[in-house]
């Protein structure tokens, strides 16, 4: 009688090792599902049946790897075409960067944290800062335009991504709080009005955010705002 052949053995120890795209993958699913906050080595770690401090093989910090995950997520955005007037150009580049951002929600997270700004959203940031230097070369008035419209862009962005948060209902007790006549404007509000349209709203957005870059960058400096004075100074 024949023996029958021995299987060969598995060696017991240390899993396959892991590739740099798979710890990116895995961190971006993490991102995705408990955003930055919630993102730490040790849970990447667990998630991919190793520990913590062997992802470290891969990347050199944690930083060194956001800046994996937002490279992953910019590189396949596409900027606007530069031969345009610099108002359409900013048109289109809030159209692709939130088009971009619906597609891939976690680039919100990945743009900076803990003021570190990563190189995959400066990619997406300069063509535009390169654009609208052109437009008004003075460093004072480019840096506080582009600092408002930072801000302003990526908040109305952002809500058009994370959606309105709808209220079902409003309970009893909160609305018997108030007076006959705001129960009934908050039932107009929250219950009655039609959900507004998203796509128009962001829209008109945009068209704002370029007449205010225009007022900043172009405009008569007399009609600019002022910065509030110190209480108590002299006039």
């Amino acid at each position: 009688m024949t023996a029958e052949p021995t299987p060969p053995r598995r060696s017991v120890g240390r899993p396959s090792r892991l590739s740099r795209e798979q710890v990116v993958a895995a961190a971006l699913d993490l991102l995705n599902e408990q955003g930055l906050d919630g993102f730490s080595v040790a849970k990447l770690g667990r998630r991919l049946n190793a520990s913590g401090m062997s992802l470290y093989t891969y990347f050199s910090s944690r930083d060194a790897l956001l800046e994996a995950v937002a490279d992953e997520v910019f590189k396949s955005y596409v900027p606007p075409r530069a031969d345009q007037d610099w108002r359409s150009y900013v048109i289109d580049w809030l159209e692709r960067v939130a088009a971009h951002f619906q597609r891939y929600r976690v680039a919100l997270s990945v743009i900076a944290w803990e003021e570190h700004l990563s190189t995959g959203w400066l990619r997406v940031w300069l063509p535009l800062v390169r654009t609208l230097a052109a437009v008004q070369p003075d460093a004072a008035r480019l840096r506080a335009a582009l600092n408002w419209f930072s801000h302003a862009a990526i908040g109305l962005i952002n809500a058009r991504v994370r959606g309105p948060q709808a209220i079902a209902a409003l309970e009893a007790h909160v609305v018997s709080a108030f007076s006959q006549q705001d129960q009934d404007l908050l039932r107009v509000l929250y219950q009655e009005a039609p959900d507004p349209d998203q796509d128009w709203m962001l829209r008109f957005g945009f068209e704002n955010l370029v007449a205010g870059l225009e007022q900043l960058l172009v405009g008569d400096a007399a009609h600019r705002p002022k910065k509030p004075g110190r209480r108590g100074q002299r006039k």
